[in-house]
């Protein structure tokens, strides 16, 4: 149970007060299990005895003691533990510990962790974060930045941008993953260029129409030079994006703005089934006459985009112009992937009749489309259907489910418990 200790109290806060509950001598198990709660006195006593090494990395983690601390979950903005885990990270720093310290986990090699990424993008501490950046943490050190804008109260983003770090599009394309009007300020202001593009050729603007971002958003954009025409690989604008994943508000925004509303012939198709589909409450509706027009090679990735996006109409006359079920867009993930994500199972049932592969691992993750219901199921916090409807169509299909733990949805777990997936 020592080693299972660290692993939970370095991954989640409220099962490592379990353990330690239930098991209180967990706290003098050894130094490595100071580290984690912030026993700076047992650590210091540790490291005069040479049972620690400074910047040796060590333990069952295999990280340095300052790793340690940063990456404790104890040291988690409310947590009762982080003042002390910020008071033995200053003391470790006053001992001349590596600030800019990393580790690596079998699930990412070669992508190191820093220490101020523990302290701000994952533990989201500004206190713990300011410490290191004094002590000569490097600060654009493509983790930090970019994770600390998951955080709703900026406070951590603010703290690495006072010493004017150079801010990559990705960045900005990520907290727009968001709808956070102040941080993409706050971006913006810090030198962040909304014209930076992505290898799809997306630009922050393009970025805001796929994510449904708020017209507020999409004008703040234009306002700091978002280039309102630049066109994707696929030769697509915003303004054709938004047609397509029915941004009806957006679409009015660039339009009003002044840019290009031209459109290709499978685009307009597609606005036509959008509209059809919009309307069939209320009056009968349909495609538009005669076959769709062909796609291009191009227009693959468009199936999980709109899959991503539940745009079912869109999804069924992509699958009608001869689109693969099983082209991949974000993450090398399918359609499948992406409606098993959002629970969105009018949409899977679809993708199965029409045959998706339901054992495919997508190329980010590795992961089936069951995992990725399970991992939404637990994570999504914007579901777009029955995750339990999902989940039943799925076995119903043979598809693979592995199920870890408990998603904490009561209708999906008590599924995988009745087909024995789940104890």
């Amino acid at each position: 149970m020592a080693a299972e200790f660290l692993d939970v109290a370095t991954e989640d806060r409220a099962q490592a007060d379990a353990l330690l509950e239930a098991s209180p001598a967990l706290a003098e198990a050894g130094p490595f299990h100071a580290l984690v709660l912030g026993d700076a006195p047992a650590v210091e006593r540790a490291l005069d005895d040479g049972t620690l090494a400074l910047d040796a990395p060590a333990g069952p983690l295999r990280m340095t003691p300052l790793l340690y601390a940063c990456f404790s979950r104890y040291a988690q903005r409310g947590s009762p533990r982080a003042p002390a885990l910020v008071e033995l990270a200053r003391r470790l720093l006053a001992r001349g510990a590596n600030p800019n310290a990393t580790f690596e986990t079998p699930r990412y090699p070669g992508n190191p962790f820093p220490c101020l990424y523990g302290a701000s993008g994952y533990n989201d501490n500004p206190e713990l974060t300011r410490l290191l950046v004094e002590a000569g943490a490097r600060v654009d050190d493509d983790e930090s930045i970019y994770h600390s804008t998951e955080h709703a109260d900026l406070e951590c983003l603010r703290v690495l941008l006072a010493s004017r770090p150079r801010v990559s599009g990705h960045v900005l394309r990520h907290m727009l993953d968001r709808e956070d009007i102040a941080g993409a300020t706050l971006l913006l202001d810090a030198g962040a260029d909304p014209a930076d593009a992505n290898g799809r050729g997306e630009t922050a603007l393009h970025w805001a129409v796929w994510r449904d971002r708020s017209p507020a958003i999409v004008r703040l954009l234009l306002a700091r030079g978002a280039p309102i025409d630049a066109r994707r690989v696929d030769g697509r604008t915003a303004y054709a994006m938004a047609v397509l994943f029915g941004r009806d508000a957006l679409r009015e925004v660039l339009g009003g703005a002044g840019a290009d509303t031209t459109l290709a012939p499978l685009d307009r198709y597609l606005d036509a089934c959008n509209r059809a589909a919009a309307t069939a409450g209320s009056a009968p509706a349909g495609p538009p006459p005669g076959p769709p027009p062909a796609p291009a090679a191009a227009d693959a990735h468009l199936l999980p985009d709109l899959a991503n996006a539940s745009r079912l109409a869109g999804v069924g006359a992509l699958l009608a112009a001869g689109i693969g079920v099983d082209e991949r867009g974000e993450h090398g993930a399918t359609a499948l992937h992406f409606a098993c994500w959002n629970g969105a199972d009018t949409l899977v049932e679809l993708l199965l009749a029409r045959g998706a592969d339901t054992r495919i691992a997508d190329r980010t993750f590795n992961a089936a489309p069951g995992g990725w219901l399970l991992h939404g199921a637990q994570f999504c916090s914007e579901p777009r259907g029955s995750y339990a409807a999902a989940l039943r169509a799925l076995l119903a299909a043979g598809a693979p489910v592995v199920a870890d733990e408990p998603t904490g949805r009561p209708e999906v777990d008590a599924i995988l418990r009745e087909r024995h997936l789940l104890q």
